[in-house]
């Protein structure tokens, strides 16, 4: 596993970083999501073996 903290402009709100939250939690290489509106950054820890950092990004 291993963890990226990623930013996310336009991030302003608790109801869009829930939404984050939900939408990649669902998807099997992602363990952990914390998305956060005040520091506008997401941070993800996700199955390298299937997924790649250049991935995590296009989909934030």
């Amino acid at each position: 596993m291993k963890t990226v903290t990623l930013p996310v402009k336009g991030l302003n709100f608790a109801g869009c970083a829930r939404e984050i939250e939900k939408h990649l939690g669902k998807l099997a290489p992602i363990a952990q999501v914390e998305a956060s509106y005040v520091s506008q950054t997401v941070t993800i820890t996700y199955d390298e073996t299937r997924l790649d950092e250049t991935q995590l990004r296009e989909m934030v």
